[in-house]
């Protein structure tokens, strides 16, 4: 089943959108919860949400790290500064 959505023009989000809303459908056939099902959604959502925080501060730091070593310029970090740039 998920070729057929993979073979399509749809993009990446909406096949993996697909295939949530079927394995949502399916775990509440079997039983689960409304709420353990809704729980899950959230939890995930937290989980992903975070580790794109994380890549989007790390990777930044590492690119200006390396670019001060080249520049052979001083890299000063400032923590007030990332937490402005990340709201």
């Amino acid at each position: 089943m998920l070729s057929h959505y993979l073979s399509d023009s749809e993009t990446i989000g909406e096949t993996l959108m697909v295939c949530q809303h079927v394995f949502s459908g399916i775990r509440l056939a079997i039983g689960a919860l409304e709420r353990e099902v809704l729980t899950q959604f959230l939890v995930e959502a937290m989980v992903l949400s975070s580790f794109g925080d994380l890549i989007g501060i790390a990777l930044p730091l590492a690119g200006s790290l390396w670019l001060s070593a080249v520049l052979h310029t001083p890299f000063v970090f400032n923590g007030g500064i990332v937490m402005i740039a990340e709201k």
